[in-house]
């Protein structure tokens, strides 16, 4: 059977405090699959609810790095309910307040790739890279851009006001390809400037208290980067090749209830 380009994984979060005392019904069965009220449930991954961060990197997102240097396009999505960790995962977080071990996979995934692309040396090209990032929110049926100039803080769970950040059209060019108008794309050079505006635009991002958790993101974010490689050789100033590729990190908002 041919592999498919879409693998899905599922984490199991540890107890929260206030769950302690209760007991687990879940039950791992193997890499791939768990028991759960005497029926069994198949994924291409079942993590386990004391998998360090580290390693789950190493597991879902590093692998992909090769794909995105050779100029695919990647995306990873977290999904759940609402205080299952998602945003904990991706790391769509203040990277500032985390410390090392509790980095997500955005932030190791940025760190990986500057290391990979400033160390790839090679006697016969030269190759130079360009990268930006966007980081956008979709709240209802509005698309808000997180580190545009008129992005302000909205810490309230309430829809931004149309006087500080304009909702911007999704569009479709005649090729069929869906972009988002007025986005802000910014340059970055080392992985700092880009978990900078990673931190930023959380902040903006819009967050509220709900009966399972107490900063819920009510608002899917969308973290993208753009990478542009030009790969010259040294044997002829006309052999150019340039390569693009597109890496897209969505945080989906959780529900609160199963239905």
């Amino acid at each position: 059977m041919a592999s498919s380009s879409v693998k899905v994984g599922l984490r199991i979060r540890p107890l929260l405090s206030k769950e302690r005392g209760q007991t687990t019904t879940i039950n791992v069965a193997d890499e791939s699959s768990l028991a759960f009220k005497g029926q069994t449930f198949t994924y291409d991954h079942v993590f386990p609810s004391d998998l360090s961060q580290n390693d789950l990197y190493t597991q879902t997102a590093a692998p992909m790095l090769k794909g995105f240097l050779e100029g695919y396009n990647v995306t990873i999505m977290a999904y759940g309910q609402t205080g299952s960790g998602k945003t904990f995962t991706m790391g769509t977080t203040d990277v500032s307040e985390q410390s090392s071990e509790n980095l997500g996979l955005i932030p190791r995934f940025v760190a990986d790739l500057f290391e990979n692309l400033e160390g790839s040396v090679s006697e016969n090209e030269k190759t130079s890279f360009k990268m930006k990032v966007s980081f956008l929110e979709i709240y209802g049926e509005d698309v808000y851009d997180l580190i545009g100039v008129n992005s302000t803080s909205r810490q309230t769970g309430e829809a931004p006001s149309k006087s500080n950040n304009t909702s911007l059209p999704v569009r479709e060019d005649e090729s069929g390809r869906v972009f988002v108008q007025g986005q802000n794309e910014v340059d970055v050079y080392d992985a700092d400037s880009t978990l900078q505006l990673l931190s930023t635009g959380t902040g903006n991002r819009i967050t509220a208290s709900t009966a399972m958790n107490a900063g819920s993101s009510r608002s899917h974010a969308v973290f993208t980067v753009f990478l542009e490689q030009t790969v010259q050789s040294t044997a002829s100033e006309d052999d150019i090749h340039v390569m693009t590729s597109k890496l897209t990190f969505v945080d989906l908002a959780g529900s609160e209830r199963i239905k």
